[in-house]
This record gives C-alpha cells, sequence and structure tokens, in this order.
C-alpha cells in the first residue's frame, strides 16, 4: 500500500466517525503542556481524534474499539494502548476500561497438550483392545466368560436381592462435625475455618458462638467451601497479585454504579456473562472483605441473579 493510499484510508476512518464541519478547542495551557512532553505523532493524532469526537468533555462517552480507533487514524492497536496511557499520564485525557478481556497463552498450550497425552492414551487403548479381541480364540478364557455371564443372569432372577455398597470406609460421608473436620488435612482444616468464620461474619445478626454456629451448618458450609475451591482452581485467584484484584474490583465498582445511576444493568450483565469475571466474584465475595462490603451496599446485587 502506497503512502498516498494510506492517507486516504485514514481521512475516510476519520470521516465515517467525526463530523467533519466541527471544530474543538485547546486551552493554550494544555496544549502548552502537550508540547513541552513531547508527545509523538502517535499521541498527537491520537489526542487530536479524542477531541474531534468527545469537543466538549463534559462528561464519560463511550468511545469506538480500540481497532477501529486504529483503523480511523491509521496506528496500530498495541501504539493506541501506550498513547492513552500517556496522554492520561500527563492528565490530557481520562479513560476507564469497562470489560477487560484476555487469554492465558500459557494456560491454552497446557489444555493443548493434555489433549494430546488424552488421543495418546486413546491410542494405547485401541492397540490393547486390538490385542483382547485376538486373546478371545482361547476356549478357556470363552468358559470364564460364560460362567460370569450366567452368575450374572441367576442374580437378576432374585426379586428380593437388593444391592449393597462395599464396605468400604472412604465411601461413608461424615455423619458429624468431628467426624468431618478428622477428614481434612491441616492446611484444609485452617481454611474451611476461615472461610466458615467469615461466613459468620458476613451475616445481618453474626452468631455469639461462632463454633457453635458452624458445627450445625457444617454440611451447608463444606458445600460453599467446596463451590469456592473449584472456582479458585479453575483461574488459581489466589496466585493474582492485590493490584490485579483491585482493578478487577475497580471495574466491578464501575458497572455497578453505572447500573444504579442509570438504571441500566447492561454492563453489569456483560460483566457476569464473562466466565472469568464471574468466577472471580464468586471467589472474591467469600475472601475479600471490599467485595462483601460492595455486595453488602448493593441491592441491584441480589435483586437479580447474576451469579
Amino acid at each position: 500500500m502506497t503512502l498516498q493510499t494510506q492517507e486516504n484510508a485514514v481521512s475516510d476512518g476519520i470521516h465515517k466517525s467525526v463530523e467533519t464541519n466541527g471544530f474543538y478547542q485547546t486551552p493554550n495551557s494544555m496544549a502548552i503542556k502537550a508540547i513541552r512532553s513531547k508527545l509523538t505523532a502517535a499521541d498527537w493524532a491520537l489526542w487530536s481524534y479524542l477531541q474531534m469526537i468527545d469537543p466538549f468533555g463534559d462528561k464519560m462517552i463511550e468511545l469506538p474499539k480500540i481497532p477501529e480507533i486504529s483503523s480511523a487514524i491509521g496506528i496500530s492497536s498495541r501504539q493506541i494502548k501506550r498513547s492513552l496511557s500517556r496522554l492520561e499520564e500527563l492528565e490530557l485525557y481520562v479513560w476507564e476500561p469497562i470489560l477487560v478481556r484476555g487469554q492465558n497463552l500459557a494456560g491454552k498450550k497446557a489444555k493443548e497438550l493434555c489433549h494430546q497425552k488424552r488421543i495418546n492414551k486413546s491410542s494405547e487403548k485401541i492397540k490393547m483392545t486390538d490385542l483382547s479381541d485376538s486373546g478371545q480364540s482361547c476356549p478357556n478364557d470363552d468358559r470364564i466368560v460364560q460362567t460370569m455371564t450366567d452368575l450374572s443372569q441367576n442374580g437378576q432372577n432374585c426379586p428380593n436381592r437388593e444391592l449393597e455398597p462395599l464396605p468400604s470406609n472412604g465411601s461413608k460421608s461424615p455423619q458429624t462435625y468431628s467426624d468431618f473436620i478428622q477428614t481434612l488435612s491441616e492446611g484444609e482444616r485452617e481454611n474451611f475455618l476461615e472461610f466458615s468464620k467469615k461466613k459468620a461474619a458476613s451475616l445481618p445478626k453474626p452468631p455469639q458462638l461462632t463454633i457453635k454456629w458452624i458445627e450445625a451448618n457444617f454440611e451447608d458450609l463444606h458445600c460453599q467451601w467446596l463451590d469456592t475451591k473449584k472456582q479458585n482452581c479453575k483461574y488459581n485467584f489466589e496466585a493474582y497479585s492485590e493490584s490485579q484484584h483491585q482493578m478487577w474490583y475497580g471495574q466491578l465498582q464501575v458497572v455497578v454504579e453505572g447500573a444504579i445511576k442509570l438504571g441500566d444493568d447492561k454492563n453489569l450483565q456483560l460483566f457476569f456473562k464473562d466466565d472469568f469475571y464471574k468466577c472471580w466474584f464468586n471467589w472474591a465475595k467469600t475472601t475479600r472483605a471490599d467485595v462483601r462490603e460492595l455486595l453488602a451496599n448493593s441491592p441491584i446485587l441480589e435483586q437479580k441473579n447474576y451469579e
């Protein structure tokens, strides 16, 4: 693509997204700051474009998606992200991500490797089945199979006979709290008790005797604790940094406040449709005080089933 063709494409992109007969004003102080900061050509192009689509700056507006901005002004998406950060750093423009999406490429690779291992195991099983089929020509094996079949059929003719579970200690579920707590390792026990105490503290009327309450409700608490562990195992939220959790909490705050102020929960629904954010919320509401406080102070999260 020639330089002239690129310029024409950029011009066409801008014409589609802004009013060419309009104008914007920039205070001298802001222009001086931009000049002294030695903005790059990409920074200037993005700042000019943003001022054209948001000339008044009297409220937060919904911006075009980054690929659309990239197409309009002829700058790569990666450079636009860098320029946005630069403009915000200089307080020339402020923006906030409503919904951030991503993909863990390491997790994707691990999944592909696991899938390949399953394929290899399936191939081995097919080979073993082929060997088994060839072994069925042995008459002694045929007699054994026939004898087992006869025993099975005889057993099915007994109408009053009931299946009984094997007397395995591992198959029994704990009947009391004392039995249950002994099935946990020391680390799991501490984690379960901490989880249960947080649950008790989050009740409208927290029990005075927390341990007694846990003992009386251990079966329900156990189920909720397992659900939380499953959510954490899926994405391992505990491995993320506090700043990342703060970022996700900030995004949740934004969509909740927007739903309350505007009476439109579209962005809130989008937040919970994303599997990562949904799992993070279910994990965070039992482990993070800030999320529990937001949940307690935001009836909209209880009025509609976003979980």
